[in-house]
Formats: structure tokens, sequence, C-alpha cells
């Protein structure tokens, strides 16, 4: 969505849609487990690598996905001062073979990002064997961001 196309009232919809899961699950996931007698754990939430850059014709979906990365930040910083062990990572998958791009209306464009991952994206074994890295390291150690891409993606 190119923000010339964008009508006050899509935008809010879109936003909410987007960031509606991750916020609910904040409320209702995480914070408990924060309070558990235990004050351990590991927080994973996969993203997206738009959520590591700007791109034209990007800057709604790419919002959404820095507001990800806002959020995990935000439990991060709680869980130091709270003197929990609370590990947070977040993965950036690039382009992996997943349902994605049945959600991308019929264009130019799909045809050609469908060209893209039939010969360039990732299995999505990449993303659990990403995961398996993470929750794999030591106590002290938090694999905080972890961006996964196909070599041949920019």
């Amino acid at each position: 969505m190119r923000a010339a196309e964008i009508k006050s009232a899509a935008l809010i919809h879109f936003l909410w849609t987007k960031t509606k899961s991750n916020s609910e699950y904040d409320q209702r996931q995480v914070q408990p487990r924060k309070s558990t007698a235990r004050k351990k754990g590991h927080i994973i939430v996969t993203s997206s690598v738009a959520g590591t850059r700007s791109v034209p014709g990007n800057a709604v979906y790419a919002g959404t996905k820095h507001f990800v990365r806002a959020m995990l930040d935000s439990f991060r910083a709680e869980s130091v001062m709270e003197g929990t062990h609370i590990r947070t990572t977040l993965i950036y998958p690039g382009a992996i073979k997943t349902e994605l791009l049945n959600t991308i209306a019929p264009s130019e464009t799909k045809k050609m990002v469908e060209e893209f991952y039939r010969n360039t994206a990732l299995e999505s074994q990449v993303i659990a064997e990403a995961v398996l890295y993470a929750v794999s390291q030591p106590d002290n150690v938090d694999i905080s961001d972890l961006v996964v891409r196909p070599s041949m993606e920019s």
C-alpha cells in the first residue's frame, strides 16, 4: 500500500488488524507469565524483514512490523528492570515458502514476487532451526534479533 493510496479509515482498519493480535498476545500471554514465581523463560516472535528496513510502497506494512520490534524491545527492557531472566528473540524471515503469497491481490507485482519465491525462497524448516538456535543458548545469552533470508535476497 503506497502512502498516496491511504485513506484514513482504511489505514486505521489495516493497522488495527496487523497489530491487534500482537497486542492481545502481550496482554493475555506475556504479562501473566512474567509474573510467575519461576521468572524465567523465552518469548519468541516472528515478524518480517520489513521490520528492519523501510521500502517505498510498503510503509504501512513495514510500520506494523516496526511496532512488533518496539513491543519486544520494551518486553526485554522490562525483564532487565524486574531482574527476571526472560529472554526475547525476534525473528525476521525473508522469503520463506509459506501461504503469504495467497494474501497478495492479483497484480504484476504479485507475479514478480511469485517468480522470486519460486526461484529463491527458503523452506519453512529454516525458521524452526532459527528458533532452536535461539532457545539452545546458555541462560545468560539472549539472541534478540535474528534475520533469516535467502542468500540471494537483498
